[in-house]
């Protein structure tokens, strides 16, 4: 059985875990998908959402008026490049950790 060729996508993969440290699961997960979308030929990049420094939005003002901050314009670059998104992040208390919402 011959398997069709699939064209080359723009994937990129959102780490949500709040800490960046390389121990968690979270954390392996990415790892591997990003090697087996890396083996199949596919364009990868990665925001670590535990790494970035920004402002939480606190107003209505703010989101519907407010500038974008400074450190998130490479997240908010590699979301326009991407073809494909895959958040990745923990349950935690049934939902996805604050620091992923902001």
């Amino acid at each position: 059985m011959t398997h069709p060729i699939t064209a080359s996508r723009r994937i990129l993969l959102i780490e949500g875990h709040p800490d960046p440290g390389a121990e968690r699961l979270n954390h392996a997960l990415v790892n591997a998908y990003a090697e087996g979308a890396t083996a199949a030929g596919h364009g990868v990049r990665r925001i670590a959402v535990g790494a970035l420094d920004f402002p939480f939005l606190k107003t209505a003002e703010a989101w519907h008026h407010g500038a974008l901050p400074p450190s998130l314009q490479p997240a908010q670059d590699a979301i326009a490049w991407a073809e494909h998104v895959v958040i990745f992040f923990p349950l935690w208390l049934g939902d996805m950790p604050a620091l992923l919402k902001a």
